[in-house]
């Protein structure tokens, strides 16, 4: 395919705009730690002073609000787009973040002294736009500056099931675009082929949720050497620059003895791939460290850092102290958290492999996870109550209509929590029905325009729908935001 000249602009790298503006939670330090020890490997703990890196930041945003959250951390931002980083220092100034640096270089001009011995790194997505020699800049930069137990969160594309026409689509894209087709309309023809071929699977490929998804799209797929993956790959790369595999591990086949399998063959990344395509798993975020003692084995983790977490409603396992409980609840995105569990309490459950696997694919698959640096109690809510936006929530609601229009991101002061993104109906109640009386909530809510596409199903566009949805607001939502520190009751 020749790509086309107009869209290669600086190292085969789409330049011509600016991405998107996205937090991605995944990559909080609390999170990677979690999943580090979740699975056997010792860790930084996130809950004490700490240097955190992200390579390819974009916006920063992702930095700014971890940095907002734990200010007992110094954060780094890194891209080599000047109007990424010069916007980054500006929403961080608007936002009042001191605790966080952006620097405008390429990874291959990063010299030793421009970064801080790091405790945890990231890179959202890198490996999979760049080259193969920007690939290895970055891995060297990172081999360079981690500490002994530090660990590099890096997420690729994988080639499973759901992607294998993604080559043929983007070859169509780009192929359009040489022949003179706007890139906007030829991005938006292949959303179109994408959804022909995989309907509704088609999303995450196409970033849904993303603030800009023709902003995402550009940087993902006009980069002259967009590439998918498999854990081989990627593990066999980064241990050219002595960074090795760390998990998570999601596969069951891995833990089984050799002999069990269905193949013979021990390397567990091959296993992973295996899931991956069993899974129909699109991306990985994979996590890295340096050889440990002289020898490629990690320290061994004794328990969990601090900290608590809540997840949304979704298939998962958490380790409590009478077993396995399994979290799921039949309403969906839509309905609302589940209480707080300690991760120090479910570290101490991980005891064995299986149980350490099901924790890391607790962590892993989880549609969302909130950690907290501080505990609290769900208030006891008798009666449905109006309620008022606490303090800073109210600012932080107004500055982000200037920052992120679409991806619904709060800091909750009380417990230093993120929560990313904050789904449909909380938003919605939030935004438009603080202070107003609990009897009226169904009603600002059905003469809100967007209705229909920002809650789950058409079906809930109806009074009944809505009151059912309102429920799980005074039941669950309500309780938990107020815990949070985000509304208070009136």
């Amino acid at each position: 395919m020749a790509f086309p000249e107009a869209v290669i602009k600086d190292r085969g790298y789409y330049t011509n705009s600016a991405y998107t503006k996205s937090v991605h939670i995944k990559f909080d330090p609390r999170r990677i730690a979690a999943a580090a020890r979740a699975g056997g490997c010792a860790s930084p703990d996130p809950m004490e002073p700490f240097t955190y890196a992200d390579f390819g930041c974009g916006f920063g945003l992702t930095v700014i609000f971890l940095a907002q959250a734990m200010p007992h951390g110094h954060f780094y931002g890194i891209d080599f787009m000047p109007e990424h980083t010069d916007a980054a220092q500006a929403f961080a100034r608007h936002l009042g973040v001191n605790n966080v640096t952006f620097i405008n270089a390429a990874f291959e001009d990063i010299v030793p002294g421009m970064l801080p011995p790091l405790d945890f790194a990231a890179a959202h997505g890198i490996l999979s736009w760049v080259a193969p020699e920007v690939r290895r800049s970055l891995r060297r930069v990172v081999a360079d500056s981690l500490k002994e137990n530090g660990l590099f969160a890096a997420s690729y594309n994988l080639g499973s099931s759901e992607r294998l026409s993604a080559p043929q689509v983007r070859s169509l894209m780009v192929e359009a675009i040489a022949r003179g087709v706007p890139e906007d309309t030829a991005l938006s023809q292949g959303i179109d082929l994408m959804q022909s071929a995989h309907g509704g699977a088609a999303s995450e490929f196409f970033g849904a949720g993303e603030s800009d998804r023709l902003a995402y799209l550009r940087h993902e797929y006009l980069c002259q050497d967009w590439t998918c993956f498999t854990h081989l790959q990627v593990a066999a790369e980064m241990a050219e620059d002595g960074l090795m595999f760390r998990g998570p591990h999601l596969s069951d086949a891995a833990l089984m003895p050799v002999a069990e399998r269905a193949l013979p063959v021990a390397d567990p990344l091959y296993w992973e791939d295996v899931n991956a395509l069993r899974e129909k798993t699109t991306f990985a975020v994979s996590l890295f460290s340096r050889p440990q003692d002289g020898g490629s084995e990690p320290r061994a983790a004794l328990e969990m850092p601090a900290g608590f977490m809540t997840l949304l409603p979704s298939v998962a396992n958490v380790a409590v102290k009478d077993g396995f409980l399994s979290v799921f609840d039949a309403m969906g995105k839509a309905s609302a958290p589940h209480p707080a569990v300690a991760l120090c309490d479910v570290g101490r459950q991980a005891t064995d492999p299986y149980t350490q696997n099901a924790l890391a694919k607790m962590l892993h698959n989880s549609g969302f996870i909130a950690f907290a640096n501080k505990g609290f109690q769900l208030p006891e809510v008798a009666d449905p109550r109006a309620f008022a936006l606490s303090g800073e929530v109210r600012g932080q609601i107004a500055r982000q209509e200037e920052i992120l229009p679409v991806n619904r991101t709060l800091l909750c002061p009380e417990t230093q929590a993120v929560i990313s993104p904050l789904h449909d109906l909380p938003w919605l109640v939030l935004t438009h029905c603080s202070e107003v009386a609990p009897s009226r909530y169904a009603d600002v809510l059905m003469e809100l325009p967007s209705i229909r596409n920002m809650l789950a199903y058409p079906t809930y566009t109806s009074r009944d729908g809505i009151s059912s949805l309102i429920h799980a607001w005074h039941s669950r939502w309500a309780p938990w935001l107020a815990g949070q520190g985000v509304i208070r009751f009136l």
